[in-house]
């Protein structure tokens, strides 16, 4: 069996796969259309333009060799004995078309047939009539075929010539057919140059509709496919129209805006589940590590006080072990929604990690952010929670104001260590005394 990956055949074919591979869809679309349509337009000229061309041409020939056997018909009829005058008459006449090799003249005497007459005399004598020469005695009709003589094609032209007396002969016209093969092939090269034009016009009117319908969308998919690929979700290819079409591009342009609606949803869906506690709504620990760096920067940069505060539910163990985590875990998300309707609104609150909350103040100092915490830790008490024992939730607060020379870390640990003073002596709100570090 023969492998055709193998070979130059396998590597002509792996070009060519390579070349399709990397040839935009203009070169895929317009070489196969050109050369359909050049195929179309060679086979359309060889197999019906050229043979109606050369039939009209051939009729041409035929309708000229009538009119010169009306005229020796004419000649015949005066003296059908005299051959000699008659052959000086066909040799006169052949003289006057270029295209005609020679004229016979043939007639049956005696019940024998021969040639009566000729163009070329030694005719007379080396020449037997065929039985086609005289088929026209028969049928009355004239008859026109195509045959080789002496290597040359000839149309040969027979009908019958008719006396008073009847008719007892033929005349056979025999026209060369090598001019007229000139002729075809000295204007084949000027029809194929009309028809490649026409081929290309064809081609580029067809190309210039599928640039419009087909190519220019399939770019600006394209175009669109890199953009979201690159992150960008806001891009649009257009009206997203629920109606249903039959135009497939103009589908599959609305079903990539769909697409990308949905992709955009879901990515905002996912940053908003990278940066909030999935229990209570709010930020998460690591929202709030960022965010608080943030607000250091900008408190540096623009000069304005900033206060840390950490909340810390006293009790909330006693809950959740005794009434379970479900009534725990409803227990934190009223405690995000009380602290989220008591601190500012430019305050941002996070869950820090397990009962543990955390508050930013932007714009506010220590004892601001005090007060707000002792808000907070009443706004806990008010939400009536308590454990099987009749411990009643609530809430201690450790703030911290940020100063130049504290990181974020730092205020932090300072916030917490004021948190836990406050719950060492029971719980309430403790401020943090800050000193400053030299250096």
């Amino acid at each position: 069996m023969i492998d055709l990956r193998a070979g130059p055949a396998g590597r002509l074919l792996r070009t060519l796969r390579s070349a399709n591979e990397r040839a935009p869809i203009v070169v895929k679309l317009a070489v196969p259309l050109f050369v359909v349509l050049a195929l179309m337009g060679i086979a359309g000229y060889t197999l019906v333009a050229r043979p109606l061309l050369l039939a009209q041409l051939q009729e041409a020939y035929e309708d000229r060799a009538l009119g010169l056997a009306n005229a020796v018909h004419a000649e015949y009829a005066i003296d059908p004995g005299d051959r000699d005058g008659l052959g000086r008459f066909l040799r006169q006449v052949a003289v006057l078309d270029a295209t005609v090799r020679r004229i016979r003249v043939y007639r049956v005497v005696s019940g024998s047939a021969l040639v009566w007459a000729s163009s070329e005399p030694a005719d007379l004598t080396s020449y037997r009539p065929a039985p086609h020469d005289l088929v026209p005695l028969v049928t009355g009709a004239t008859t026109h075929e195509i045959e080789m003589v002496d290597g040359e094609q000839v149309l040969e032209t027979i009908r019958p010539l008719a006396t008073q007396g009847g008719s007892d002969a033929t005349i056979g016209i025999y026209s060369s057919l090598e001019p007229l093969e000139r002729a075809m092939d000295a204007v084949t090269p000027r029809i194929l140059a009309v028809l490649g034009v026409g081929v290309f016009l064809q081609a580029a009117a067809i190309f210039t509709v599928l640039e419009m319908v087909v190519l220019r969308p399939l770019r600006k998919l394209h175009h669109a496919a890199l953009r979201v690929a690159a992150g960008d979700l806001t891009v649009r290819l257009g009206r997203v129209d629920p109606s249903p079409g039959r135009d497939e591009i103009a589908g599959v342009a609305r079903e990539f805006d769909r697409m990308v609606v949905a992709v955009a949803q879901k990515d905002a869906e996912v940053r908003m589940l990278a940066v909030t506690d999935g229990l209570t709504g709010l930020l998460n620990r690591r929202a709030f590590d960022a965010q608080l760096g943030a607000e250091i920067d900008r408190a540096k940069r623009l000069g304005y006080a900033l206060a840390l505060s950490l909340i810390d539910l006293d009790g909330f163990k006693a809950v959740n072990d005794s009434l379970g985590h479900v009534v725990g875990d409803d227990a934190l998300r009223r405690v995000a929604r009380a602290l989220t309707e008591v601190v500012r609104r430019t305050d941002i609150v996070a869950r820090y990690g397990g009962d543990e909350f955390a508050v930013i103040h932007a714009g506010c100092d220590a004892a601001a952010a005090a007060a707000i915490g002792a808000r907070a830790r009443a706004a806990v008490q008010q939400i009536g929670i308590r454990a099987r024992d009749g411990s009643l939730l609530s809430a201690s607060a450790g703030i911290a104001e940020h100063a130049p020379t504290l990181a974020a870390e730092d205020l932090i640990a300072t916030a917490d260590a004021a948190l836990y003073r406050a719950k060492a002596r029971g719980g309430g709100v403790e401020v943090a005394v800050v000193t400053p570090r030299v250096g």
